[in-house]
């Protein structure tokens, strides 16, 4: 029961992450879910390997702010 209740909770938090981060970073994390490499991402993507790079730092930092916003509504 536990077990489900916390997958239900994930699930709904990365939902509520992916609603705010923009449609680029969606995509990124979508590929790095799926476990590709960044040269694989930037094939898939039509991007330089750069890109991917740079992009997947800022929407780190974009996850980050969201997660931090996120805490501070539970308070």
């Amino acid at each position: 029961m536990i077990v489900k209740e916390n997958t239900n909770l994930m699930n709904k938090l990365f939902f509520d992450i992916e609603e705010k981060i923009g449609e680029k970073c969606k995509q990124l994390l979508h590929y790095s879910r799926l476990g590709l490499s960044e040269k694989q991402k930037a094939l898939n993507l039509n991007i330089p390997l750069g890109t991917v790079k740079s992009r997947w730092n800022v929407c780190k930092k974009k996850i980050r702010l969201t997660m931090l916003f996120m805490n501070k509504d539970l308070i």
